[in-house]
């Protein structure tokens, strides 16, 4: 097995199956998680362990991904007969989410809201009624209101946030949007993506100094990003084609225009593959770099 890297392994030795299912585990891929899940249940078929059980349930939520009904079926079956009469919370958590695997939203929501009132801290159930709500809720004001809610008493619920921010980006309430992804930023503050969204969404505004500060620093850390690259030269030709006169800081971003225009220049030039309109590129690169110049 390599290390850190999660790769389909023929042996059924106990301790290297472990060590492949966990990191099946901790990668988020269900075809492993079940294929090798399956592979220890048949060596510790025998103990009645909380680990045996564990992996039920690990194969259980593989297979609702999946969409594997026959296994769905199969495994939440042996975990109701062990732990049904318990009546317990987790075992009850797993009947909604089968309920949701078979489009029984309803029944799914009122498992959730019946534990909800129990445990109103629970982060888990509350993002299971969330989702529902959205799924059966025809009125996207009442979605909107509902993360709202949800993230006053959450404001640490990164994917409310971007569920949210996506919202309102598809409605146009671009202020708003910009609002939520740059809550995330605060705790994922190298994120590429959410800072170049950023950059993209100050564009449409028309607020160019604040997206040329998300794009140069999508640059900062990664400083061959064509997102970022091509943002910073097309931001400054929108800002300065048809500008007369220049100013002490134009120079500065005419500057960085053609630092950009540079690196993408070579960056293009050094590719080995024969990348369509690549010429037509460099072309344009070059007509660009004679107008900044």
């Amino acid at each position: 097995m390599v290390k850190d890297k999660v790769v389909y392994n023929k042996e059924n030795n106990l301790s290297v199956l472990e060590k492949c299912y966990q990191n099946s585990l901790e990668k988020n891929i269900p075809e492993l998680v079940i294929l090798y899940g399956k592979k220890l249940l048949r060596i510790i078929i025998r103990k009645d362990s909380f680990y045996k059980w564990n992996i039920y349930e690990n194969i259980l939520k593989a297979s609702i991904e999946l969409n594997l009904d026959e296994y769905v079926d199969m495994y939440f079956d042996k975990l109701n007969e062990k732990f049904g009469k318990l009546n317990g919370k987790k075992i009850n958590i797993l009947k909604g989410m089968v309920y949701e695997s078979k489009n029984k939203n309803t029944e799914a929501l009122n498992i959730y809201k019946n534990y909800l009132g129990k445990y109103p801290c629970d982060p888990l159930i509350r993002a299971k009624i969330i989702n529902l709500k959205k799924f059966l809720e025809s009125d996207i004001n009442k979605v909107i209101q509902l993360l709202n809610d949800h993230l006053k008493e959450f404001p640490l619920d990164l994917e409310s946030w971007h569920e949210l921010a996506e919202i309102y980006l598809k409605d146009c309430l671009y202020s708003y949007s910009l609002y939520c992804f740059e809550e995330i930023l605060l705790h994922s503050p190298t994120n590429l993506y959410f800072i170049l969204t950023c950059a993209e969404l100050y564009y449409t505004i028309n607020q160019y100094e604040l997206s040329s500060k998300y794009f140069c620093l999508s640059i900062k850390i990664q400083n061959s990003n064509l997102r970022g690259l091509w943002g910073i030269i097309l931001l400054n030709v929108t800002r300065y084609s048809n500008k007369k006169t220049k100013l002490l800081n134009d120079n500065v971003d005419v500057l960085l225009t053609l630092q950009c225009i540079n690196r993408l220049h070579d960056l293009y030039s050094k590719l080995h593959i024969d990348l369509l309109y690549k010429n037509s590129i460099l072309d344009y690169l070059d007509q660009l770099r004679d107008n900044f110049k």
